[in-house]
């Protein structure tokens, strides 16, 4: 929460809800989600999107989480209209596809579709925080 902070730094009288973000290292992301949008000011919705495919692709680098389950949430954040297909692509709708062709044994294979979408996210996802 390293953003809040500097915030909260630099404001003398920061709003609440940077000070419950700064505080919530472990709240749940839709928990952070929900108090973001209640701060004041501009969003920046594509930069965000970006910061989660990070996280994401962080999460698969790790093996956190599994590939599909990955390519799942990308798609849904693409329903959902997080990733703009100006900034995004149409990639995101097929991700998931890859891997349910693959666990089918209709087309390609599981690391094929896991490289598909690895590739998507160091594409896309924000520069790591230095």
């Amino acid at each position: 929460m390293t953003w809040a902070d500097q915030i909260i730094a630099a404001d003398p009288a920061p709003p609440g809800e940077i000070i419950d973000v700064a505080l919530g290292e472990r709240l749940d992301r839709s928990r952070i989600a929900e108090l973001l949008m209640a701060v004041p000011g501009e969003s920046r919705p594509v930069e965000v999107a970006r910061e989660v495919l990070r996280q994401l692709h962080d999460e698969l680098n790790e093996d956190r989480l599994t590939a599909d389950a990955i390519a799942t949430l990308v798609y849904n954040m693409a329903a959902l209209g997080y990733l703009p297909e100006g900034e995004f692509g149409f990639e995101p709708w097929a991700l998931s596809d890859s891997f349910e062709l693959a666990m089918t044994g209709i087309y390609g294979t599981y690391e094929d579709a896991r490289a598909r979408l690895a590739s998507y996210l160091a594409e896309h996802a924000a520069r790591p925080p230095a």
